[in-house]
């Protein structure tokens, strides 16, 4: 009688039953699924890594805002340090000019002196020293007494003081009839301060020196520059018409001037070369070139101002 194996049986049975086509799909489906699961999951970890959250973002962007402000802050701290030094730098320079130009004052001998060429005049690194040293043809004007000094000095006299004085005591004593005098004392210093104050403004208007420019050579070329641009031992040159604007000493040319408004002479007076142009005076005739000998207080024409502005309180 025949055996059988009843596992070997159910074993093939199943064995049939997965080699069927159904069975191969589905099997092919759940791979798929797998696969699509797996794919997923890596792209979700990708965006991760490339795309930040948004709580990273915002922390990024505060840093980036603090360094910002941070830089901000350091560019004005530098400027403010920059500009300080600045100062300080232009405060040390002005001091250290004061000084030198002090030092020149007191000791006159000290300032060198050149002889101009006459066909190049003065070259700019000389005039730039010049103007260092204030060797320009600068002067000051107005009179020497200011108006607060007027109104003190007339009105804190000795009779002033006396006077009230005395009217102080005649109050203490209620003699209010004898204080009529405190008008006429009162009138007089009025009347002393305006006559002052006129007497300043018409000494203020007083200038002698009118002409606004000249015509100087430097570097070899000629210019037409203010009168308080003129330095020493610059090289001008003097045509008809030409006011001397500061004492000069002509190197070449010869001119006629008229020197009326300084001493009342009427007549010209030829001007050689080695003589001296006084400032103020007017040339008639002819042309010349001529080295500035004086500028500013120390020309003749403001010696003359000077003595004109010094006027007396009249008695």
């Amino acid at each position: 009688m025949a055996t059988f194996d009843d596992k070997s049986i159910f074993s093939k049975r199943a064995n049939e039953e997965e080699k069927t086509p159904e069975a191969e799909k589905a099997k092919e489906l759940e791979k798929e699924e797998i696969l699509e699961a797996e794919d997923q999951d890596e792209v979700e970890e990708q965006k991760e890594v490339i795309e930040p959250n948004d709580s990273d973002s915002e922390d990024h962007t505060k840093v980036i805002g603090e360094e910002l402000i941070e830089s901000e802050s350091v560019r004005k701290a530098r400027e403010k340090r920059e500009k300080k030094e600045k100062k300080l730098a232009e405060k040390n320079y002005a001091k250290m000019v004061r000084k030198h130009r002090k030092q020149l004052k007191k000791n006159p001998e000290n300032i060198k002196r050149y002889d101009t060429d006459i066909e190049k005049g003065l070259p700019d690194e000389v005039v730039e020293k010049r103007i260092l040293d204030n060797l320009v043809n600068v002067t000051k004007k107005g009179s020497t007494k200011s108006r607060s000094k007027i109104i003190f000095s007339n009105i804190f006299t000795f009779f002033n003081i006396l006077t009230l004085a005395i009217a102080i005591w005649l109050i203490t004593i209620q003699a209010w009839t004898d204080l009529v005098f405190l008008l006429i004392v009162t009138a007089n210093t009025v009347i002393g301060i305006v006559q002052e104050w006129r007497a300043k403004n018409t000494i203020d208007k007083l200038s002698l020196l009118s002409a606004p420019s000249a015509l100087v050579i430097r570097n070899g070329s000629k210019k037409e520059i203010s009168v308080s641009d003129v330095v020493l031992d610059d090289l001008v040159v003097f045509e008809t018409g030409n006011q001397i604007c500061a004492d000069s000493i002509v190197v070449s040319g010869t001119v006629e001037v008229n020197e009326s408004l300084l001493t009342g002479e009427s007549d010209a007076i030829i001007k050689k070369a080695g003589d001296l142009l006084f400032s103020g005076s007017f040339v008639v005739s002819g042309n010349c070139r001529a080295r500035v000998d004086k500028v500013g207080k120390d020309n003749y024409i403001e010696k003359l101002s000077d003595q004109a502005k010094l006027y007396r309180k009249p008695n």
